[in-house]
C-alpha cells in the first residue's frame, strides 16, 4: 500500500484512507500488511474508517501472531460501545485466540482513559543506521522534562538472535525481549504488562510512551520514516533528520560488514547502500510533512562543536539546555539502538566521549565512486544548507 504510505508522509490522512479503502482487496491475503492497515486505522479514528476496521481485524484473527491484537481491538470496541466488559470478552474471544481472554479482560479494565497527548510533545529522530542517533539520543534523555524510548518498535518485538517476530503474549519469553538500556529485565516501567497493552492499542502510540516514562517531551530513534508513519499516522512531532555525508555514512556501515570478502562484494554492498541514503534522505527533504518542525542536523558537524550544536537544536526544538549532559549521559529507559555504542557507554560508566571525525576509512576507489554519484552529493549539500538556516539564520 505504498500510496496509503506516500499519503500519510505529505500529511494527507483523508489520501490514505481511500487509498487503503480501494485497495484493500489486494492485501486481504496478507496478515502483516493488513495490520499495518489496522494499525492506522486505529489510530486515525474517523467516521469514513470505522466500517471497514472491523472486516479487517476479523480477517486477523485466525492469524497467531495477530490474534491478540485483533481481539483486544475488538472487545475494547464492544466495551466502549456500551456492552459490559465480561460480555464483550465472552463474545470476542473464541476459539484458540480465547487464550488472551484473561490478560486483554485485565488490560482494558486497567485503563484510565487519560488524553495522553495534551501537555506531551513528541521529538523523532529520522535517519538511516549509523548516523549517531544512538548518541545524540542519549543525550538527550538527559535533558529537563525530556525522556528517550530508544526505538520504540522494540517494545513489541522479540528476538531470539536469529529471527525478529512480533511479541505473543500467550508464548512469550522475557529474555527474547530487547530490555530497558538502564534496568534490564528488572524494568518497573516498560514491562510486559504495558508492552502487551501498547501492541493491543496502538493508538497514541508515542504519546503512551510519554505518559509511562511521565516525560512531557519523548525523544524516539525508530530513524526511517516507514516505522514513525505507522506508529503515529498523523505525524504529531517534531522531526530532527540526522545525518552524515555520503562517505561517512558508508565509512560505518562498511566496518560492520564481515572482513576478507572480494571486492566486488564490498562495491556491490556500497551501492545499495548510497541508494537506500539517497532515497531516505531526498524523501525526508521534500516529502515528509511533520506537523512540527524539521530540523536537519549534520551529525559530522556536531561531533566537531557538540556543544555549540546542542545549544542550537534546544534553541530550535523549545528545550532547556544543560551542558551536563555532555559530561555525562543518563541511562533512562530506552531499548535498541547501536549495541557498541551502547555497550561503549556502560562501560565508562555513560561518561560521554565524542570522537571528532577523520578522514573516512573507506578504499579510495569507493570514495571516487561516491565522489561521482550528483544526486548524492546535491542532496547532502541541500541539506547542510538547511541544516545552517535553521540552527543559524541569518547567517
Amino acid at each position: 500500500m505504498q500510496a496509503a504510505y506516500r499519503a500519510l508522509v505529505r500529511g494527507d490522512v483523508a489520501g490514505a484512507l481511500n487509498a487503503y479503502r480501494y485497495g484493500l482487496h489486494k492485501v486481504a491475503d496478507n496478515p502483516p500488511s493488513l495490520h499495518r492497515f489496522a494499525r492506522l486505522v486505529c489510530d486515525l479514528q474517523t467516521r469514513e474508517s470505522d466500517d471497514i476496521l472491523e472486516r479487517v481485524l476479523r480477517l486477523l484473527v485466525p492469524h497467531d501472531q495477530y490474534s491478540f491484537f485483533a481481539m483486544y481491538q475488538l472487545v475494547q470496541r464492544a466495551w466502549q460501545s456500551g456492552v459490559p466488559l465480561e460480555r464483550a470478552l465472552d463474545r470476542c474471544c473464541t476459539g484458540p485466540a480465547s487464550r488472551h481472554k484473561d490478560l486483554i479482560g485485565r488490560l482494558i479494565a486497567s485503563g484510565d482513559g487519560e488524553d495522553v497527548v495534551a501537555g506531551r510533545r513528541h521529538i523523532a529522530i529520522c535517519g538511516v543506521s549509523r548516523s549517531g542517533s544512538t548518541l545524540l539520543d542519549r543525550l538527550l534523555n538527559g535533558l529537563p522534562g525530556v525522556a528517550s524510548i530508544g526505538e520504540s518498535h522494540w517494545l513489541i518485538q522479540s528476538f531470539d538472535g536469529a529471527r525478529i517476530r512480533p511479541l505473543n503474549p500467550a508464548v512469550e519469553e522475557p529474555r527474547v525481549l530487547p530490555q530497558c538500556d538502564g534496568c534490564g529485565s528488572e524494568c518497573r516501567l516498560l514491562t510486559l504488562d504495558f508492552r502487551c497493552a501498547l501492541d493491543g492499542n496502538p493508538r497514541d502510540w508515542y504519546f503512551r510512551i510519554a505518559r509511562q516514562l511521565d516525560a512531557a517531551v519523548l525523544v524516539s530513534s525508530d530513524k526511517n520514516l516507514p516505522k514513525i508513519v505507522l506508529n503515529d499516522p498523523r505525524l504529531r512531532l517534531d522531526a530532527l533528520v540526522l545525518y552524515r555525508s555520503p562517505k561517512r555514512a558508508w565509512a560505518s556501515e562498511l566496518a560492520r560488514l564481515p572482513s576478507e570478502m572480494p571486492d566486488e562484494f564490498y562495491l556491490e554492498r556500497m551501492r545499495e547502500y548510497n541508494g537506500t541514503w539517497r532515497t531516505a534522505y531526498a524523501e525526508m527533504l521534500s516529502d515528509f510533512t511533520p506537523r512540527g518542525e524539521k530540523l536537519f542536523v549534520n551529525f559530522d558537524y556536531f561531533a566537531l562543536a557538540p556543544d555549540v550544536h546542542l545549544r542550537a537544536i534546544c534553541e530550535c526544538l523549545g528545550l532547556a539546555f544543560d551542558p551536563a549532559v555532555l559530561r555525562r549521559a543518563h541511562p533512562g529507559h530506552a531499548v535498541g539502538g547501536n549495541a557498541n555504542a551502547v555497550r561503549r557507554l556502560r562501560e565508562v560508566d555513560y561518561v560521554v566521549s565524542i570522537d571528532r571525525p577523520g578522514k573516512p576509512a573507506i578504499p579510495a576507489a569507493h570514495a571516487a565512486w561516491i565522489d561521482g554519484q550528483a544526486e548524492s552529493t546535491d542532496l547532502f549539500a541541500e541539506m547542510n544548507e538547511r541544516a545552517v538556516q535553521a540552527l543559524w539564520p541569518g547567517r
